[in-house]
């Protein structure tokens, strides 16, 4: 559980933000951990913004994105390659996120 081990490298004061629940639907916290180190647990949700704020962040990220300053991390896998890049996934040996190429 990813949330579970980020929780346990905090320094005392720290604080997890959950963005998300990708990895699992929930996500077990010791709160023998959570109370030892003082540490602070946030969810956060983009819905939480306004129409004007949302825009702006969008705006943000495309001129990132536009400017080369965002990467991400992927492995080109062929349609013929699915099951096998699932695999990986579920069971934890993949290295970055997959792509399917289509007609490939």
């Amino acid at each position: 559980m990813p949330a579970a081990a980020a929780l346990r490298t905090l320094r005392p004061g720290g604080r997890l933000v959950n963005l998300g629940g990708s990895a699992a639907p929930t996500a077990p916290i010791d709160s023998a951990t959570l109370r030892s180190g003082s540490l602070r647990l946030l969810g956060y949700t983009n819905n939480a913004l306004t129409k004007p704020e949302r825009a702006e962040t969008l705006r943000a990220v495309a001129a990132h994105a536009a400017a080369g300053r965002l990467t991400v991390a992927y492995d080109a896998v062929p349609l013929d390659d699915v099951p096998a890049a699932w695999a990986a996934q579920v069971g934890g040996a993949a290295t970055a996120r997959t792509v399917v190429l289509p007609g490939r």
